[in-house]
Order: structure tokens, then sequence, then C-alpha cells
């Protein structure tokens, strides 16, 4: 499957299955983004890379509320944040699997305020949501598939010689 329809169905099904939010895919970011939170986890194996969401405020409400069951404000800061690091964990295992990584590594998730906070040299690819009337991005950088899929023959080979 190629990267993009991947994200988008990784992005899809997380949302949908998790916190029964729909979303689709828009073509543009919105003229004005909201402020928000950035929830992140890097790719460790075989891709190297890492997926991040970009969550306004009312999307991160949404998310909580309808996993959780309760108003937000009932939950604790560590709460919140442990529920939004499992989203996007369980949404990178996900795309690296549709992508053709079954056996993958990432690093633990962590919840960031700003995209500057991840250290990048690179420009991601950034992918646009509507979620619930918001916009939310989806940030996206990688090795390529093939390069992944060469590299975790070769850590299973060498696996296996030990």
């Amino acid at each position: 499957m190629d990267t993009t329809q991947a994200l988008v169905e990784a992005v899809g099904a997380t949302f949908a299955d998790l916190a029964f939010l729909d979303t689709e895919r828009v073509s543009r970011s919105p003229d004005k983004p909201r402020p928000g939170q950035v929830v992140a986890v890097e790719f460790l194996r075989p891709l190297a890379g890492y997926l991040a969401l970009h969550l306004s405020r009312h999307t991160k409400q949404a998310i909580i509320e309808n996993i959780h069951g309760v108003h937000w404000k009932s939950l604790s800061g560590s709460e919140i944040d442990d529920c939004l690091m499992e989203l996007v964990n369980i949404m990178a295992g996900t795309f690296l699997i549709l992508v053709g990584a079954d056996r993958h590594a990432l690093s633990l998730p962590l919840v960031l305020y700003d995209q500057s906070d991840l250290m990048i040299e690179e420009e991601p690819l950034d992918y646009f949501f509507s979620v619930n009337d918001e916009i939310i991005k989806a940030s996206l950088k990688y090795t390529s598939p093939s390069t992944a899929c060469e590299k975790e023959k070769e850590l299973n080979y060498e696996d296996a010689r030990q």
C-alpha cells in the first residue's frame, strides 16, 4: 500500500475505533490554524522517522471525552496525556503495518507544545484531516518503505544467524 493511503487509513481507523470520531482527508491546511498540542512517536525499526499529530483544544477534548466517557476536566493531566499518547502509538503501529513493516519498534510517545520540539532537520510531509469540523495535521517523516522492508529482511537474517 502506498504511504499516503496507509496514513489516511491509519488515521481514519484509529480515530473511528478508539475515539468514535470520523475523519476525512482535506487538501489544504486551514487559513488560521488553531493553536494546540503535538503528540508524536518516533519510528525506530525498521523505518526511521516519526508521526506527529497536531490537535486543537477542541479536537483533543472530543478525543478524551469519547474515549473516557467523562468530561475531560474530571481527568488528571497525566490521564489526558496518556490517552493522546496511546492514540498516536496505535496510529503509528497501524501505519507501519500497512506499509509492510509488520515487525517494528516505536519510541515512547511524547506530548509536545510545538513541532519545533521534535528537533528535526528535514521537513515532514503534512497531511490534513477534518475531525468534528476542525482541521488537524498529521506530520510524517520516514525512510522509504522499500528501504524499510530490505532493512527488516537484514535484521531477520542477522537474528537467524545468532
